[in-house]
């Protein structure tokens, strides 16, 4: 079950990072810079998450991944408001 929910999970996030490139380079200029950033996100994001998915679910138990995937999403819609707000004020100031 764990190895069923785990690739879920892959398979669901796997869109999300091409889809913020693709939709930032239409929004905006897509420097070097900004380029570097996204990637040094992505990879502290690949780094971290399952580190604490496997903390979580040692202490907590295999339910956690659970409450860490609903977590996960939540942050991530958060982060997507977030960048339309910085996206929009930037396309008002040039």
């Amino acid at each position: 079950m764990i190895t069923v929910c785990s690739i879920g999970l892959g398979i669901g996030l796997a869109s999300s990072y091409p889809s913020l490139v693709s939709w930032l380079a239409k929004q905006t200029d897509a420097s070097a810079t900004l380029s570097s950033l996204l990637v040094i996100g992505q990879n502290t994001g690949s780094l971290v998450l399952p580190m604490i998915t496997g903390v979580c679910m040692q202490f907590l138990g295999a339910d956690s991944l659970l409450y860490i995937c609903l977590i996960n999403a939540l942050l991530l819609a958060i982060l997507f408001v977030f960048a339309n707000v910085v996206v929009k004020r930037y396309i008002k100031q040039k």
